[in-house]
């Protein structure tokens, strides 16, 4: 096969991979349950299992939180301050600097609460701010944004009709006039989001700045023929969908416990599944587990500095400095140390070291090379796209560009330029000496580290 078309052929490749993660460091996932008084077993092994724990904390070190969920409502000191309390305990003892934070259902509520409210202090003398500052990201499954009607019904009525016993743990396990359940009427919710109780507004896609990403189940499978209404349980599925049909109509936009208006109030939804009902959510079924491990891994690769400073974190992900043949392509490199770094035409050099022969990126990059049309013969002499930002692959003219390659604050491709420790590779585009056609080229390469 020439060597023009595995270019294209590794183009087409990088397009659908995407980088392995980081050394986990300082980083780490804090798990955090919805309603329900949780102690430290329960929490782990019946909220959320150790399996999905495992699933979303995507190889990184977690934590799971436990507080008295019913009997203390999401912005009362009993509720959020047992979780600041034990996260702090943790990010001392360990060391964590970055953490991304993942909650179901009224579990984001807390922590809506101590990050619109960042100097409160918890019964354990901690200010809430020693938590939220390290929290680079939030993922909430399932999220009580607004209240649910299921709520209003049961703390008025006082009963759920004959239906509640297959869901009774969502509403505390007990009595469903707790604090917990009351605050989540609907009324209440709409007070608490207009007047500061907690953070985030509607349509935002963060609270009070921190990223913001949600999961929701938008219906319920109760088919007992159905391997997907089996996951986490059937007769869960099944009085999830009485539920549903209590409170939004059999067909209605829910979860069995949560409607779509409330999961989806704020936050950049990477999730909306009809098949994924509200214990199902917490149990990673239908890939909602691999979905919130794409955030933490983004969000904490992003976090962990270079390992080389001297070197930028690109040259370190595509092997900028190493030169040499690979079939008919040579890869003109920057060897550290060199006469190349004097010698602006070294486009490599300016990769690397931000610097070369008197020109500097991304300030000077219509003087560089990247910025020749004439030097993406692949590409159709298309030069470098703005499209390829984000793309799961490190294009080295766009960091000549901009000083980086992919969308800050996007779910997609955070950062393609990362590299990912010993054993890994990362995908990267870069200019070439084809010499199948004798000609400056932009081709796809795999950097091996």
């Amino acid at each position: 096969m020439g060597r023009r078309t595995w270019i294209a052929v590794v183009v087409a490749l990088a397009l659908l991979a995407l980088p392995r993660l980081a050394s986990a460091g300082g980083q780490g996932v804090v798990f955090v349950h919805g309603t329900g008084d949780q102690g430290s077993v329960s929490a782990a092994t019946s909220y959320w299992t150790s399996s999905s724990l495992s699933t979303m904390a995507g190889g990184y070190p977690y934590l799971v939180v436990y507080y008295p969920g019913a009997s203390y409502a999401a912005y009362s000191q009993g509720a959020w301050g047992p979780i600041v309390d034990q996260t702090v305990s943790w990010l001392r003892s360990t060391g964590i600097t970055s953490l991304v934070v993942v909650t179901h259902s009224n579990g984001n509520n807390p922590i809506r609460y101590i990050l619109q409210h960042p100097t409160s202090v918890s019964a354990g003398g901690n200010a809430a701010s020693l938590m939220t500052s390290k929290i680079v990201s939030l993922v909430t499954i399932a999220g009580d944004y607004s209240g649910t009607p299921l709520a209003n019904q049961v703390t008025t009525a006082g009963s759920f009709l004959n239906i509640a016993n297959a869901v009774v743990q969502f509403f505390g396990g007990g009595s469903y006039n707790v604090p917990s359940v009351v605050a989540q009427r609907t009324d209440n919710m709409a007070t608490y989001n207009s007047n500061g109780t907690f953070g985030g507004s509607a349509g935002a896609s963060t609270i009070d700045g921190v990223p913001t990403y949600t999961i929701a189940g938008s219906g319920v499978n109760a088919n007992l023929f159905s391997s997907e209404a089996w996951c986490g349980g059937y007769f869960t599925s099944l009085g999830l969908q009485l539920t549903r049909c209590f409170g939004w109509g059999c067909g209605g936009c829910a979860d069995g416990f949560i409607g779509c208006n409330s999961s989806t109030y704020l936050g950049t939804n990477i999730q909306y599944d009809s098949k994924l009902n509200h214990n199902q959510s917490r149990q990673s079924c239908d890939g909602a587990g691999g979905t919130t491990a794409n955030i933490v891994k983004q969000y904490l690769v992003a976090a962990a500095a270079p390992p080389d400073t001297a070197e930028s974190a690109a040259a370190q992900a595509c092997n900028a400095t190493l030169q040499g043949w690979s079939g008919d392509i040579w890869f003109q490199g920057c060897p550290s140390g060199t006469s190349y770094q004097s010698n602006g035409n070294y486009y490599d050099c300016l990769i690397a070291y931000g610097s070369s022969g008197g020109y500097s990126i991304p300030a000077n990059y219509a003087s560089t090379p990247y910025a020749y049309t004439g030097n993406y013969y692949s590409q159709n002499y298309s030069g470098c796209l703005n499209g390829w930002e984000g793309n799961g692959y490190c294009d080295l003219c766009l960091v000549a560009r901009y000083g980086y390659d992919g969308l800050p604050g996007s779910n997609s491709g955070g950062n393609d330029c990362v590299n990912f420790g010993p054993g890994t590779t990362n995908y990267c585009s870069d200019l070439v000496w084809n010499g199948y056609v004798g000609v400056w080229d932009y081709g796809a390469y795999t950097a091996s580290h």
